[in-house]
């Protein structure tokens, strides 16, 4: 069993925050772009809802973020990618 780990964005003066993930996306990696202000965040939605890494029945997303805007809304999602998993 695995708790899907998150991307959350705390203001500067520590008193808000945004989740930028979705509950059921389990991020893998990120990094961000400094030149550009985004976020670039690889992961998986877990299918099956069983908590871990299936390959062939979880799907692969890569999600791109704007971290220009407060709230880091998604630019940009991915289809189908092939697994990130040793795949």
């Amino acid at each position: 069993y695995q708790d899907p780990r998150q991307i959350i964005i705390i203001s500067p003066d520590g008193k808000g925050k945004h989740q930028l993930t979705p509950d059921d996306y389990f991020v893998d990696a990120w990094a961000v772009n400094k030149a550009s202000g985004s976020l670039t965040v690889t992961g998986y939605y877990d299918k099956n809802n069983n908590n871990r890494y299936d390959e062939g029945k979880d799907t692969c997303r890569i999600h791109v973020h704007d971290l220009k805007q407060l709230s880091g809304a998604m630019v940009r999602r991915t289809e189908d990618q092939a697994p990130l998993h040793g795949g």
